[in-house]
C-alpha cells in the first residue's frame, strides 16, 4: 500500500516533496505556523485560570491572615510566620509571572508584548520558582536546628533567619539574572568562554 503525502488531505497543511529527487532543504516543508487545536487551547485556558485563581486567592489569603494577626492582635511575628509570609510572596509570584503570561500567551495565541517584556517576562518565569524553593529550603534547615538541636537553637537570633530568607531572594535574583544573559549569549553568538 503507497501513501501520496504530498496530496492536500494532509492536516496542518504540511506538503512533503512528491519525489525523493527533489531537494530536501528546510524550505521545501512548508509548515503552517497558524493552526492550533482549538478544543485543547479551552481546555489549557480552563486549566490555567483556575490555577491562577487559587494561587492568587489562596496566597491573598494567608496574606491576610499574617497582616491581621500583625495589626490587630499586636502580635510579632515568630520565625514560622516570617517564612509563611516571604513563602507567599514567592507563590504570589509565580502566579503573576509564570501562570499569568502563560494565560495571556494562550488567550491571545502570539505573545503581544515587545521585547522588553519578554525580558522581563523570561527573568521572572524562573525567579518565583528559584525564591519558591529556596525559602522552602531555608525553612526547612531553621526546622532542622530547632527539633535536632533544641538548646542551641535558642541561641540562634531571629536575624539569622531573616539573613537566610533575604539570601534566597538574592540568589534567586542571580540564579534569574544567570539563566537570562546564558540564553542572551546563545542566542547573539557572543559565547565567549563556555558557561560551566
Amino acid at each position: 500500500m503507497s501513501y501520496d503525502l504530498s496530496s492536500s488531505s494532509l492536516p496542518l497543511s504540511l506538503s512533503l516533496p512528491s519525489s525523493p529527487s527533489s531537494s530536501s532543504s528546510p524550505s521545501s516543508l512548508e509548515v503552517s505556523d497558524d493552526l492550533r487545536d482549538e478544543y485543547l487551547a479551552r481546555w489549557e485556558i480552563a486549566v490555567l485560570t483556575s490555577i491562577f485563581l487559587i494561587t492568587i486567592i489562596g496566597n491573598g489569603l494567608v496574606l491576610f491572615a499574617l497582616y491581621a494577626r500583625r495589626c490587630y492582635q499586636r502580635r510579632k511575628f515568630t520565625r514560622m510566620y516570617f517564612f509563611i509570609l516571604h513563602l507567599s510572596i514567592a507563590d504570589l509570584l509565580t502566579g503573576l509571572l509564570d501562570v499569568l503570561p502563560q494565560l495571556a500567551w494562550d488567550i491571545t495565541f502570539r505573545f503581544q508584548g515587545g521585547a522588553v517584556l519578554c525580558k522581563l517576562i523570561k527573568f521572572g518565569q524562573p525567579f518565583g520558582l528559584y525564591l519558591s524553593s529556596y525559602i522552602l529550603t531555608v525553612t526547612a534547615m531553621d526546622r532542622y536546628y530547632a527539633i535536632c538541636h533544641p538548646f542551641s537553637y535558642c541561641a540562634v537570633t531571629s536575624r539569622r533567619s531573616k539573613m537566610m530568607v533575604y539570601g534566597a531572594w538574592v540568589l534567586a535574583a542571580i540564579l534569574s539574572s544567570y539563566s537570562r544573559i546564558k540564553r542572551y549569549r546563545r542566542a547573539s553568538g557572543n559565547a565567549g568562554p563556555p558557561f560551566t
